[in-house]
């Protein structure tokens, strides 16, 4: 019963949390993760001042952010930023703003994006309607349809289909490597092999400024 408590709350918790975050989606991350660190700080930073918004630049002190998950696996996409608020209303008003003025421009790719988090059953249907939108965008030859807010839109200005990111190509080709060299190698040393790698390191300690780094959990 005690147990059945615990998770609940914690639950109830991280569904609050999610209700009063923005996640930005599409902005690159950097070489190392200093620099990821630094080129995070000015991008959420002159987001809140190119804005121009009077009650967003009150508010960007009491605002956190960090990329999740916290620590980046090797070959994995760019994380997202996720922006924590005091409140829902905060929250709705950045990402109106955000999106009125075009804000996301400023991760250089027009295929960035700002929305609200989401919550576990919320991403499966986005997940769902994303795939609908990708079939959808090959039938078409273009990007004509993107999802929003868990529907899918009709762009009134469809743009080419972005390229394979030379990252996913790397990842492809990398899977590829590991799975021959894997299979060419007795039982044992493929086991050595995968056991050699070192465990992930502990979520660096993070600086604060204008704006802190915050280390969500969803």
């Amino acid at each position: 019963m005690k147990a059945s408590f615990v998770s609940t709350m914690t639950n109830s918790h991280m569904i609050n949390e999610k209700a009063t975050r923005a996640v930005l989606i599409g902005f690159a991350e950097k070489q190392t993760p200093e620099e990821t660190d630094l080129a995070d700080l000015k991008t959420v930073s002159d987001m809140f001042r190119l804005m121009g918004d009077d009650h967003l630049l009150s508010i960007c002190e009491n605002v956190t952010f960090h990329r999740h998950p916290i620590e980046k696996r090797e070959g994995a996409r760019d994380r997202p930023i996720k922006i924590q608020f005091q409140n829902n209303k905060d929250r709705d008003h950045f990402i109106a703003v955000a999106r009125q003025k075009q804000a996301c421009r400023l991760s250089g790719s027009v295929h960035a994006f700002v929305r609200r988090d989401l919550t576990i059953e919320e991403l499966d249907v986005d997940r769902s309607l994303r795939r609908e939108a990708g079939k959808r965008n090959a039938e078409a030859g273009q990007l004509e349809y993107v999802v929003r807010d868990l529907r899918v839109v009709r762009l009134s200005n469809p743009r080419p289909l972005p390229p394979r990111s030379q990252q996913a190509l790397d990842r492809a080709i990398a899977a590829q490597s590991a799975a021959s060299t894997s299979s060419s190698l007795p039982p044992a040393l493929s086991s050595l092999t995968t056991l050699s790698h070192p465990a992930p390191s502990h979520p660096r300690s993070q600086s604060s400024s204008s704006f802190g780094r915050g280390r969500g959990r969803g």
